[in-house]
């Protein structure tokens, strides 16, 4: 199955995309700036846990 990274996932728009996505049944990961269930740590500005975030759970 393929996941969908979701950016500013806990945003006004990201998080009804993150929502509507996982309603749909598509596995997701949602990254923010922010701590949290559910979401994977991480900044676009300085790079921080993009790595992480786009990392195949299966360490491929």
């Amino acid at each position: 199955m393929t996941t969908t990274l979701v950016t500013g996932a806990t945003g006004t728009l990201g998080a009804l995309t993150v929502a509507r996505l996982r309603a749909a049944g598509h596995d997701v990961r949602a990254l923010s700036r922010r701590n949290g269930p559910g979401l994977t740590t991480g900044d676009l500005l300085t790079g921080a846990g993009i790595a992480e975030a786009v990392a195949s759970p299966c360490g491929w």
